[in-house]
C-alpha cells in the first residue's frame, strides 16, 4: 500500500501500466486503492481499464464504485463514457449506482461548461497538506485530491456554515447537492465543520456518503470526531466500504501525538484498531492493519512488529 502512493508520484503510463498489471491482487482493499489512485493520476490511457472494472459485476462495489470515481476524475467526456455509465444506473448495488449518478452528472457538467478540468498536486490518502490564501478577510482551505463533486462555495458566516450543514443532513436532498454542501464544509477547515460532519456520519440514507465524510474527516484531521469514526467502525451492520474509510481515517487522526487532545485519543484509536485486526471482513482487517501502520510510521511506535505491511 505504501508503494502504490508513493508510484503515483511519477505519474506516468509506466506507472500506470503497472498498476493496472497489480489489479490482478487478490485483496479488494488494495485493487480499489489502485482504482483510486489511478483517478488521482492524470494518465487517461487507463480509461478503458476502469470501464471493464465498472463493467465487471465479479468486482467487489468498493472497486467498481472507485472504477466509477476515477473516470470522473480524469475527466472523461465522450460518449463511450457516458454510455458506461449510463448503463450502470440500476446496478444492484446502490453505492456503485449513486457513484455512478454523480460521475454521470459531473461528466454532463464538464461538457456544458467545455472548460479543462486543472491536475492539482497530489497528496497521500493518510495525509492532509494545505496551502492557507488570503482572500479578502476568508482564509480558504485547498485539499490536494481530485473530488468526486467540486464545490466553488465559500462559507464566510456562521449562518452559512449551518446552512451547508442542514443540506448535507437532509436525507431528502439531492445526493449531489448534499455532496457539494460536504466539500464546502470541509473546504471550511474548521473545528466547528468537521463536528458538523462527523454527526452526520449518523444518517441513513446513503452508505457512499457516509464513507465519503468519513474519508474527509481523515483529511481534515480533528481528533474530537474519533468517536463517530469509532462507531462507525464497530458497526458491523454497516457497508464494507464505510467501515474501512473509518479505520483508515483514524489512522490519520491516531497520528496526531503533537496536540494534548491528539495524544488523549491515539490510545483509544490504537486499541479499537486493534480490536479488529481479526474482523471476519478482511477489507476491514486489512483497513485496521494499515490505520496502525501509520501510526506506527507517524509516530515512531512498534504496534505491529511481527506484521508485514499491506
Amino acid at each position: 500500500m505504501e508503494a502504490l502512493f508513493h508510484a503515483r508520484y511519477y505519474n506516468n503510463s509506466d506507472v500506470a501500466s503497472i498498476l493496472v498489471k497489480a489489479l490482478q491482487h487478490k485483496s479488494v482493499l488494495l485493487k480499489h486503492e489502485i482504482a483510486y489512485v489511478l483517478g488521482q493520476m492524470s494518465v487517461t490511457n487507463v480509461k478503458n481499464t476502469l470501464i471493464d472494472l465498472c463493467n465487471d459485476k465479479s468486482q467487489h462495489e468498493m472497486v467498481r464504485h472507485e472504477a466509477a470515481e476515477a473516470i470522473h476524475a480524469l475527466g472523461f467526456t465522450d460518449e463511450e463514457t457516458e454510455a458506461c455509465l449510463r448503463q450502470h444506473l440500476s446496478d444492484d448495488s446502490i453505492p456503485f449506482r449513486q457513484t455512478v449518478e454523480l460521475a454521470l452528472e459531473g461528466l454532463l457538467l464538464k461538457r456544458k461548461s467545455n472548460s479543462e478540468k486543472k491536475i492539482k498536486p497530489h497528496v497521500p490518502r493518510f495525509y492532509l497538506m494545505t496551502k492557507k490564501k488570503k482572500k479578502q478577510d476568508l482564509v480558504i482551505a485547498t485539499y490536494n485530491t481530485k473530488d468526486p463533486v467540486e464545490s466553488d462555495i465559500l462559507i464566510q458566516t456562521e449562518n452559512e456554515l449551518k446552512k451547508h450543514f442542514n443540506i448535507l443532513k437532509d436525507e431528502m436532498q439531492r445526493l449531489w447537492d448534499r455532496y457539494k454542501a460536504l466539500f464546502a464544509l470541509r473546504n471550511h477547515d474548521s473545528k466547528q465543520a468537521a463536528l458538523y460532519l462527523a454527526s452526520c456520519l449518523d444518517e441513513k440514507s446513503s452508505a457512499l456518503l457516509r464513507h465519503e465524510i468519513s474519508f474527509i474527516l481523515g483529511q481534515m484531521q480533528i481528533p474530537e470526531t474519533a468517536l463517530k469514526l469509532i462507531e462507525r467502525l464497530q458497526d458491523k451492520n454497516e457497508f464494507s466500504m464505510c467501515r474501512h474509510e473509518a479505520a483508515i481515517s483514524l489512522g490519520s487522526l491516531g497520528a496526531i501525538d503533537y496536540t494534548e487532545i491528539g495524544r488523549y485519543w491515539q490510545p483509544k484509536i490504537i486499541a479499537e484498531l486493534k480490536n479488529f485486526l481479526n474482523d471476519e471482513d478482511p477489507i476491514i482487517s486489512e483497513s485496521c492493519q494499515v490505520a496502525l501502520f501509520n501510526i506506527q510510521n507517524e509516530c515512531n511506535l512498534q504496534l505491529l512488529p511481527n506484521l508485514v505491511p499491506l
